[in-house]
């Protein structure tokens, strides 16, 4: 560890040894390493963390389940949205659904 250089990433105040802690090679005071979700503090065996955020194991969990997908539970762009707006197309609308709403149509066919 060093003689105090390191700023906490949280706060951008200077971390000193007896306070620091480091988690995905950054600098934290161990009272600013909290989650993202409750603001709980977190310790290193009981974290994880995606796309620059941190939280503790129980809301990493909650959030992951509540759609199934990291992108729509915690928030972010899901990525075919991602993907369109790079491309400059329409997202795809539904996913699946494409394929469900072609049934019908063949249904009615043979009536």
């Amino acid at each position: 560890m060093s003689g105090g250089g390191d700023r906490c990433i949280v706060c951008a105040k200077r971390a000193y040894a007896t306070e620091i802690l480091k988690a995905d090679e950054k600098v934290f005071h161990k009272t600013c390493f909290r989650c993202a979700h409750c603001n709980n503090l977190l310790k290193l065996g009981s974290y994880a963390s995606l796309e620059g955020k941190y939280y503790c194991k129980p809301h990493f969990k909650q959030l992951f389940a509540l759609k199934g997908n990291y992108s729509e539970g915690f928030g972010t762009e899901k990525p075919q949205e991602k993907w369109a707006k790079e491309k400059g197309v329409a997202p795809p609308s539904g996913g699946g659904d494409a394929a469900h709403s072609s049934e019908p149509v063949e249904d009615g066919g043979n009536q």
